[in-house]
């Protein structure tokens, strides 16, 4: 497993989960319940360091197998 392939993978984890937060935490802030709306603005506000949490952690733990296998070219 390549340092290219993980930067790669961490990167793509990062957006996906980026712009998960940002939606949901929008689309729950819409909600008139104060609760949800606190939860959704919060995810929201914070989903820049939500997403450098989940880059770390997908850069830790490696590219599955099924993704490098895609790439991985026989002759």
């Amino acid at each position: 497993m390549s340092l290219i392939s993980r930067i790669l993978w961490a990167l793509a984890v990062a957006i996906v989960v980026w712009l998960v937060c940002v939606f949901f935490g929008g689309f729950l802030a819409l909600t008139h319940q104060q609760m949800v709306t606190y939860v959704g603005k919060f995810i929201e506000t914070w989903a820049t360091l939500i997403a450098i949490i989940a880059f770390i952690f997908a850069f830790v733990g490696g590219t599955p197998g099924g993704v490098t296998g895609l790439f991985k070219r026989t002759p």
